[in-house]
């Protein structure tokens, strides 16, 4: 079973230089139908792709400056194993929505 902390643990690490620990992250985990989905959040051919309602993954962390990281990945409803789509958004504002799901391609 994969880890969508590990996956975004290696993420910051790989993109940002950023290294995270377990405790210092908030997860959550919330079925959602596309249309209560932030359309700012998911680009709309990004959303198309996607299972309605799908499984949202989500992990929440705030670096020593103080900016607030949100970590998500998309699932199919009642299959957290099956990563579709990931992305990450730094401070309210997506920074990253093509997020490789594949923790072996990151550094460990």
């Amino acid at each position: 079973m994969q880890s969508p902390f590990m996956l975004f643990q290696r993420y910051m690490n790989s993109k940002y230089g950023i290294e995270i620990k377990k405790n210092e992250v908030a997860t959550e985990s919330m079925i959602l139908f596309h249309e209560e989905i932030d359309e700012e959040l998911f680009l709309q051919e990004d959303l198309e792709k996607l299972p309605d309602p799908l499984l949202l993954l989500t992990m929440e962390y705030v670096d020593k400056k103080k900016q607030e990281w949100i970590f998500c990945i998309a699932a199919p409803e009642g299959n957290s194993d099956q990563w579709l789509h990931g992305l990450c958004i730094r401070d309210g504002k997506l920074v990253d929505n093509h997020i490789l799901l594949e923790i072996e391609k990151y550094p460990s």
